[in-house]
Parts: C-alpha cells; structure tokens; sequence
C-alpha cells in the first residue's frame, strides 16, 4: 500500500530533480518518492523517529558482534551502564543477559538477531567464552 503527497520545491531544487531523473532515466515523481522514502528510512534507523511507524528494522549485516558495537559505540554509550561495559565487551568477552537486553533497547535491532550474531561471533569451539 501507498500514499500520495503533493509537495513544492524550489525552483532550483525542482530542476535538479529533473535533470537528475533524466539522468537515471526515471521520471522526476518517482525519484522524488525513493529519495523521501531513504530519508525516512534512514531516520528511522538512527532511532529520531519510532520504529514502531514503520516496523522493524533491518540491522545491517554485521560479521561478528564486535563490529555491531565497534558500529553503533556512540548510541550504546549514552547508556550510563553500557557505557561502564563496552570497554570490556570490545576486548571479547560474552555479553552478559542484561548487556544483551540493553543493546536490543538501545539499538533496536531484534533480539533473535542479536541473539544469532553473539552465537556465531563465539562459537569457535575451544569453548572459550570470548571473541578477539
């Protein structure tokens, strides 16, 4: 489902639109919607707007769980107990269930999918509990 808007830009603006479009080969309305849908999308992803307006997100795919916090360590550290914790999880130990929790909060990304990341980033089979 979709819903029209009607909107008015500069002149400039519009005939960069144009130009841009026909560049593409699109036309200029349909270009216009993906760049506000990206926009929207990508607010949504740096959590100004709700997720709840548009669903889930999908986290990019991270290779391991370091890089899910190496990624998004400006928005976890705003959290005054992540903040105390990061230092500690980066050099590879298991997050603990609250470490967990507060991430999924924080970054709003699935809890199953953070859950399938720390299982494979610490699944190296010497049963060590950290990842370097």
């Amino acid at each position: 489902m979709s819903k029209r808007y009607y909107f008015t830009l500069p002149d400039k603006i519009a005939e960069a639109l144009d130009y841009w479009a026909d560049m593409e080969g699109n036309k200029p309305s349909s270009l216009a919607g993906f760049i506000v849908e990206q926009a929207v999308r990508q607010q949504i992803e740096s959590s100004r707007l709700p997720i709840e307006i548009f669903g889930e997100v999908n986290p990019p795919r991270y290779e391991k769980f370091k890089h899910l916090l190496l990624d998004n360590y400006d928005k976890l550290s705003e959290d005054p107990y992540l903040k105390s914790r990061l230092g500690w999880l980066l050099e590879g130990h298991c997050p603990t269930t609250e470490d967990k929790l507060r991430i999924v909060i924080v970054t709003r990304f699935n809890e199953k999918y953070l859950d399938k990341l720390i299982e494979a980033s610490f699944a190296n089979g010497n049963g060590n509990k950290t990842n370097v």
